[in-house]
């Protein structure tokens, strides 16, 4: 383990280096997760954007890089919440859908008998 000098504000540029140490680690865990490298790479860029924004001090890389791994799986798993979500709202839709369209032809007259008063079996 080395020794990470901290200041009272860390460098940017200090921070970036770092992040981009563990990127391809990051990478290829969120390809692991999500099973997919489009989503994999949003997660990384989010786990990027969350560390950014909550970077606490570490004084070793490898306590950085399992800070990281945590916020790399969190973001993973809130893509997948949201993906699974989604694919549920748009089979409950589905659903719905055929619902209603069995209801209404079963309920509302269909077109030949509504032009024509005769009885569909007449045309």
């Amino acid at each position: 383990m080395v020794p990470v000098l901290q200041s009272s504000r860390e460098d940017p540029r200090l921070f970036k280096l770092r992040f981009r140490r563990t990127c391809r680690m990051l990478q290829s865990l969120a390809i692991r997760i999500l099973g997919d490298s489009q989503r994999a790479k949003t997660a990384v860029e989010n786990c990027w954007r969350t560390a950014r924004r909550r970077s606490p001090r570490f004084i070793y890389e490898i306590e950085f890089r399992a800070w990281l791994l945590r916020v790399l799986i969190d973001e993973a798993l809130i893509l997948l919440r949201d993906a699974r979500q989604t694919a549920k709202s748009a089979s409950t839709q589905v659903a719905e859908q055929a619902s209603r369209s069995e209801y209404a032809s079963q309920t509302q007259p269909n077109l030949r008998t509504a032009i024509n008063p005769r009885s569909a079996s007449d045309v």
